[in-house]
Formats: structure tokens, C-alpha cells, sequence
């Protein structure tokens, strides 16, 4: 008898089992992430807007940077004690698509701030998933929510525009011949002379001079704001606040501080109103930078996203609708009382105050060299619990930037100063 054809000839019962192990073909996003050796999870990932609100106080921004102190760096600590994300993804984020809606440097806060990234959540399951990583966040960060998104989404590029805020003392803007103190209380003049003058940056303006290394004369210095609010003053803990809300498409580095800055050197009187305008032509403007501690992103929007995909059965939109009491919860309790408490602390503000009389607003070499140098004192001269080094290290960068491209020598010598004094202070804290 030829055995050959007795093992060649199989019952239908043997060739079924012989279907049913073989291995489930997988998608072409999956293939990709077994090649990475990234494919762990047993459910298969898929796309995710994550909804958070954080309080930036005793964390070193929001970018996942060892080994620094993250806000990105807990969540993802998070993620991987519950199994959806693994210790190598964590260093490769681009492998689950990991972005932020906007970045935010140390010590600044988020209302509300969207994380896209691919996990392996199962229909159904992000409640749970809500709860259980919020059991691993510390009080500072809050998940407010977990949405299934299309596969392609990306919450900086899907983002259409950005919604900022910064809390204030109202002393900042008191005119000089008042004293700026806490016991300040803002007049309805001076409150509509601050409002009348952020709506000036309402549209679209060139803001090179509300930047760093940015000529008048590139494309990306224009930026259109389509809205600005100042709400109405508050007390707490007996000193008058005040909130500035700005919604922009985007924004260069430290342009809503000096947006701000420029408006509080116009109300003391320090400067004519007429610079404001001219701040948006050609000329060279030396414009201040309030300090960072009020500075809060509100909210991203995505408009067109949820316009498209928000309503199609799948998805949900990516807004903050039925969540709102959480987060102005979350704000009061954390935010406000963070920024409040460190200014009534460190008194930063008070500080900015004490030199913004330096500034010239001109471009002229005396004024930078005097600026720098000004600066420079204020730092050496400074009481202990005032100003954080890296800021007063921007601060004086700042300085020396403003002057002109032929006086880089001058330049040079102030930084070097400045680190010298900064290093010195260092090595006085450590005894």
C-alpha cells in the first residue's frame, strides 16, 4: 500500500482543525508595530483623545523629559503600570503616535490640554481606564476624559486655534502716581483702559516684537488673534485678581507675556499708548515680558474636527461639553490657588514692577546696554525668596538680545555675568 497517499488524504474533520490554528491575519498597523516589536497588548490599539487639567507648580513642563519631573512623564508612568503602554514605547512615542495639543514650559498650568495616543483600550472601557489612571496621577493632574478619535488624528495638528489666560494682580496695572500694593483695588477707568487696549491686538498683526529672533519682515511674524477678554476683578486672599483671555490660531515664544508686559507699562504710565501701534510696524520695539507665573492654557479647539467626524455615530467631539463643573473645580482648587499663593509668596510681580521703569521701548544701543545692566543689578540685588533663576537668566538673555546685531561682544559679556551671579547664588544655597 503507498503511504504516500494516506498521508496526503485527509478526513474534512482533520483539514477544519487544521484551518482553525492558523494564525488570524493582522492588520497592516499591527504588522508594522510587530516589527517594532511593539505589538504587546493582545487588544489591538486604536486612536484616543485624552482630555487633562494640571497644575504646572513643582513640574518641569509638560514634556516628557528625564529625568526630570513631567506632567507627560506621570501619565505615561501611568500607562504603563496599567499594561497600555510598554517601558520601550515610552522612550519611542512616535510609535503610538504620542502628541500634545501645546506644549507648556516649568510651572505653567493647563485648564484643559489634550494628549492624542493609540492604546489598546477595548470598546466601552475608557471609563474604566478614566478611573483607574486617575488612582495613579497625583493631585495636580486630573483626567477629565478619554475619546475614541479617527486614526489619523493629531491633537496639535487637528488643533484650529488656542485659548490662553493669565490671572494677575490688578496692582500691575496702577498708575504711578497710585501705589501698587495688595491692598490695590483697580477703577472702572483704569479697568476699560485695560480693555480698550488688549482689543488692539484683536486681528491680524505683526507681533515680531513681541518675540525673540524674529525680523519684522518674515511671514510667520504675523499671527491673527480672534478674540481677547478681560474679565471683571475678584478677590482672594486680599488681593484684587483680574483674568486676560487670548484666542489665537498660534503664538511665539513669550508673546503673551509681552502682549501683556506692554499693556501694564501703558497703564502705570510708563510709555505713551501710541507705542502699541507702533509696535506692529517695522520698527524695532523693546517690548517687557510679564512674569509667567499667571500664564494658563485655557483650552485648544477643534472645531473642525468635531464639525466632521464629531457627530458621525463613532466618535464623539473633542470639547469639554458636560465637563465643565469638573474642571472649574479642578482650577479653583489647584490652578488659581497655585498661581496665587506663589505670588503672594515670591511676589513676582511686584519685582517685574520695580524695573519695568527701565525699559526705553527703542531700539537704540544705550537703551539695551542700560536694560541689560539694570537687570543684572535688580538680580544681584534681589531679596532671597524673589524671582526664580531660570527666569531671571531669560530675562537678562532677553536684554542682551535686544541689542543691536554689530554688539554681540556686549552681548556675550552680559550672559557671561549673568551666569556667573546665577552660579554664584546656586552655590550660596547649597550651605
Amino acid at each position: 500500500m503507498d503511504t504516500t497517499f494516506g498521508t496526503e488524504v485527509r478526513s474534512s474533520h482533520e483539514a477544519a482543525s487544521v484551518l482553525e490554528v492558523k494564525p488570524c491575519p493582522i492588520t497592516p498597523e499591527e504588522e508594522d508595530d510587530q516589527e517594532d516589536g511593539m505589538y504587546a497588548a493582545k487588544k489591538k490599539k486604536k486612536m484616543f483623545a485624552v482630555l487633562i487639567s494640571y497644575s504646572g507648580k513643582g513640574f518641569y513642563g509638560l514634556q516628557h523629559n528625564p529625568p526630570h519631573r513631567t506632567i507627560e512623564g506621570e501619565l505615561l508612568k501611568g500607562m504603563v503600570s496599567l499594561g497600555l503602554l510598554s517601558e520601550t514605547e515610552c522612550n519611542k512615542l512616535q510609535a503610538v503616535n504620542f502628541q500634545r495639543a501645546a506644549r507648556t514650559d516649568k510651572g505653567v498650568s493647563a485648564a484643559r490640554q489634550v494628549v492624542s495616543v493609540k492604546l489598546p483600550i477595548g470598546d466601552g472601557d475608557e471609563s474604566k481606564v478614566l478611573g483607574e489612571l486617575n488612582s495613579l496621577m497625583p493631585p495636580q493632574i486630573r483626567l477629565m476624559d478619554i475619546r475614541r478619535a479617527i486614526r489619523s488624528f493629531n491633537s496639535k495638528n487637528w488643533c484650529d486655534c488656542r485659548t490662553y489666560s493669565y490671572l494677575t494682580p490688578t496692582y500691575a496695572f496702577a498708575p504711578m502716581d497710585q501705589i501698587a500694593s495688595e491692598e490695590y483695588r483697580i477703577s472702572e477707568a483704569t479697568l476699560a483702559e485695560v480693555r480698550q487696549l488688549m482689543s488692539e491686538y484683536v486681528g491680524t498683526r505683526n507681533f515680531h516684537n513681541f518675540t525673540i529672533k524674529k525680523k519684522a519682515t518674515e511671514a510667520n511674524a504675523y499671527r491673527f488673534i480672534q478674540l481677547v477678554e478681560v474679565d471683571d476683578p475678584f478677590v482672594r486672599e486680599g488681593v484684587q485678581w483680574v483674568l486676560i483671555r487670548i484666542k489665537g490660531q498660534s503664538f511665539m515664544m513669550h508673546q503673551i507675556r509681552k502682549m501683556i508686559g506692554l499693556v501694564m507699562s501703558i497703564c502705570r504710565g510708563l510709555t505713551p499708548t501710541s507705542v502699541l501701534a507702533k509696535s506692529f510696524t517695522h520698527d524695532k520695539i523693546e517690548t517687557p515680558k510679564a512674569p509667567g507665573l499667571g500664564l494658563v492654557l485655557e483650552q485648544p479647539h477643534y472645531d473642525s474636527y468635531n464639525k466632521r467626524f464629531g457627530e458621525d455615530g463613532t466618535h464623539k467631539p473633542i470639547d469639554w461639553s458636560g465637563l465643565e463643573d469638573q474642571v472649574s473645580s479642578f482650577r479653583k482648587n489647584f490652578i488659581d490657588r497655585d498661581i496665587i499663593e506663589t505670588e503672594i509668596a515670591e511676589k513676582s510681580m511686584l519685582e517685574f514692577l520695580r524695573i519695568l521703569h527701565m525699559y526705553s521701548f527703542t531700539d537704540g544701543v544705550g537703551s539695551g546696554i542700560r536694560r541689560a545692566d539694570a537687570l543684572l543689578t535688580s538680580y544681584l540685588n534681589k531679596p532671597d525668596d524673589l524671582n526664580d533663576e531660570d527666569d531671571a537668566q531669560d530675562q537678562i538673555n532677553d536684554g542682551a538680545e535686544s541689542l543691536p546685531d554689530g554688539q554681540k561682544k556686549i552681548k556675550k559679556h552680559f550672559i557671561a555675568k549673568s551666569k556667573n551671579c546665577l552660579a554664584e547664588d546656586e552655590e550660596e544655597s547649597l550651605w
